[in-house]
């Protein structure tokens, strides 16, 4: 049997394995098995090459035995230290084991060990020594390294803290495990694992003091950073601070301990040792909330920032900047003393990440009404007409994000009122530039800057109450200019210009402005033209081959979100794209939204779905009727849910998805819904038949 075990790759065989242990370690002659098992286990938890799997069952056999030693002192005392030397270093295998292993395959091989430990601690006889014997087995200094022993120690420390009677035994260990990290952890000469340097988490995480990592840690870290910051900052210390409990403020520990050190790691040529300093510091950032400490670590990151030399690491800088949480006191400064540095920045990548500082600190001081200085307003505005393209869509994306994040209540006092006078004012004369000549603007990237007007006039502002804010917004003729002509095309709706954006970001603002032009469309004079338009502008977000996952989600939300406003106009807008832009694919239409998309009809049952709310979801209560609604918006869609026009759609299981019976549905509207199924099927037929005169 102890031969095959790499056979058992299947649960049911793997469970029957285990029984046939357990009943041979309950019978008298335990210890004549014992004897073949053990060595066994000895032999095979030395070897390097075992397959994950296999690993894993040896793991699984190693907990079986663990458990039945745990019931018997006598044979706890002759077998279980060989047993646990073996787990332990089958369990750092096995988790340890090559990319592409199955993490559900680690989480179990942790489950049974813990569950191993668990029943040898919860035996009064042997828990207490077991425990410290186990803990001294790993924590022994040899010749050759022991990090490896990480993982189990780690398990040992998880399993304790939830057993009353077994915590104690480790607190009064806990020196044991900080000699151990910093020998082996922060002591490696080599790059460790992250599973290593991350192995330690249950015991941080349960036992560590703001006291202890002061005393214990931060003197070895110190010492670390300037003899081999190259595996300290390959991601040593992140999992540290990760692990401590939120309670441990890391305020003192960053400042005092690690702030000079990665300051001059930042300076270094090594690119995996400026991103090691700059992730270690964001980790320590998270845990920090001491005002005092903050202010001096800000001060001293504003001089790196403007003594820097390269752009690069002005960019870190200013993310590490980022991390700080802001603060009455702390946010003054920042804005202060950053607005200058950024007003006179060059460089695009530290110009952003610069910027993203003032936002982030520029919400908060508008949140909390802390006092802002003039000078931050002008700043924007600077920013804003830039003779650059590339610089105004910087400024106006940073602009977006901070109206994006503040509330109506908040948009609505009077500093927030201010702070957009000047900045929408200079928004809107890119947004012309971008109405007179859409194209160009998509390459130079300025159309962003009339999508963050747009979205910001139309959504976030469209129910202002302030004056000035009303006149800007009326000057700027952003309602106006987002309808475009059959001559001329909206930058909006137009696919020549959508199309050709990449990023993330400018893409996202696309979704927004295109879910915000949507209230027009609910109007009775709006043309059939500028609604076929927007839905495909929809579509393509919704669809398209080089849009990213995070933006069609991001779509699919702002389409249903258009919906729920007005149901019925909405829902007829798309079904009548949704025929469009099948028209188009099937005649291969060139110079159209469905050919720029480069993805045919695949993932137009996004559409559909975003507009058929299930019975379940919440959102169904803000449609008023919202049964006869549905029904009447199923029948329009009767024809087009079905395989070979729009994949992944059932017209049934729609109409069941959204809670409606199917039969109900047709009987209720006999003449609607075969006018709908006549009209369809002719439109089909004479598409065959032009094509077949092709």
């Amino acid at each position: 049997m102890l031969g095959t075990y790499a056979f058992y790759v299947d649960r049911p065989s793997r469970y029957a394995v285990q029984q046939c242990i357990s009943t041979f370690l309950s019978l008298p002659e335990a210890d004549t098995h014992l004897a073949i098992l053990v060595p066994f286990f000895t032999e095979e938890s030395s070897k390097s090459t075992v397959a994950p799997g296999s690993t894993f069952v040896l793991v699984e056999w190693c907990s079986v035995v663990e458990q039945s030693l745990a019931g018997n002192q006598e044979l706890w005392n002759q077998w279980g230290s060989n047993v646990f030397d073996a787990q332990s270093k089958l369990l750092e295998t096995c988790i340890g084991a090559a990319p592409g292993s199955k993490h559900g395959r680690t989480h179990s091989a942790l489950v049974v060990t813990r569950r191993a430990l668990r029943a040898v601690f919860c035996n009064g006889d042997i828990n207490v020594k077991a425990a410290n014997s186990m803990i001294l087995r790993l924590t022994t200094k040899e010749a050759a390294s022991t990090a490896t022993n990480a993982v189990m120690l780690g398990v040992i420390a998880g399993v304790c803290a939830r057993l009353p009677t077994m915590k104690p035994v480790l607190q009064d260990r806990a020196s044991d495990y900080y000699a151990f990290y910093v020998r082996e952890i922060l002591g490696s000469r080599t790059v460790l694992p992250v599973h290593i340097a991350d192995g330690l988490h249950d015991f941080f995480e349960s036992f560590a003091t703001e006291e202890s990592i002061l005393k214990e840690i931060a003197p070895a870290l110190e010492k670390a950073l300037l003899r081999a910051p190259e595996v300290v900052l390959n991601d040593l210390v992140s999992p540290l601070v990760r692990s401590l409990p939120s309670s441990i403020d890391t305020s003192e520990f960053l400042q005092k301990h690690l702030l000079k050190g990665l300051v001059t790691n930042v300076k270094s040529t090594n690119a995996t040792i400026r991103d090691g300093a700059k992730s270690t510091f964001e980790s320590a950032a998270k845990h920090s909330t001491d005002e005092k400490s903050l202010m001096q670590v800000s001060e001293e990151l504003l001089k790196q920032l403007k003594d820097a030399k390269s752009a690069e690491q002005r960019t870190i800088f200013a993310q590490m900047l980022a991390a700080l949480c802001p603060s009455s006191n702390l946010t003054p400064k920042v804005l202060s003393g950053l607005s200058p540095l950024a007003g006179k920045e060059t460089n695009e990548t530290a110009l952003g990440a610069e910027i993203q500082v003032l936002g982030r600190q520029l919400v908060y001081s508008l949140t909390e009404n802390v006092a802002t200085d003039a000078a931050v307003s002008k700043l924007f505005i600077q920013g804003l007409s830039d003779k650059k393209p590339s610089i105004r869509r910087i400024w106006a994306m940073q602009l977006g994000r901070i109206v994006w994040s503040l509330d109506t209540e908040k948009l609505g006092q009077q500093q927030v009122a201010q702070f957009l006078e000047g900045t929408l004012d200079q928004l809107s004369g890119s947004f012309d530039e971008v109405v007179s000549n859409a194209v160009p603007a998509a390459q130079s990237g300025l159309v962003t800057v009339a999508y963050v007007l747009t979205a910001i006039c139309l959504f976030k502002l469209k129910g202002t109450t302030n004056a000035k804010l009303s006149a800007i917004i009326k000057k700027a003729g952003v309602r106006k200019g987002i309808l475009g002509t059959a001559a001329k095309p909206s930058f909006l709706t137009n696919h020549r210009v959508y199309s050709k954006l990449s990023n993330e970001d400018d893409l996202r603002w696309g979704v927004r402005a295109v879910a915000a032009a949507a209230e027009p469309l609910t109007e009775p004079e709006s043309a059939t033209s500028d609604n076929a338009a927007w839905a495909h502008a929809m579509f393509y977000l919704l669809t398209a081959a080089s849009v990213q996952p995070n933006v069609k989600k991001e779509a699919s939300k702002a389409l249903t979100a258009v919906y729920i406003e007005n149901p019925k106009r909405i829902a007829k807008v798309v079904t009548q794209g949704l025929w469009e832009w099948l028209r188009n694919v099937d005649l291969d239409e060139k110079d159209t939204a469905a050919t720029a998309a480069k993805n045919g009809k695949k993932d137009l049952h996004l559409a559909v779905n975003a507009i058929c709310l299930s019975k379940d979801d919440p959102r169904r209560m803000e449609i008023t009727d919202a049964v006869n609604t549905l029904s009447e918006q199923l029948r329009g869609l009767l024809v087009m849910c079905r395989q070979p026009l729009i994949a992944r759609l059932n017209w049934i299981e729609l109409c069941l998805h959204s809670g409606l019976d199917p039969k109900t549905i047709v009987e209720n509207g006999p003449d609607q819904w075969m006018e709908e199924l006549t009209q369809r099927a002719n439109v089909i037929q004479a598409r065959i038949t032009g094509r077949a005169h092709c």
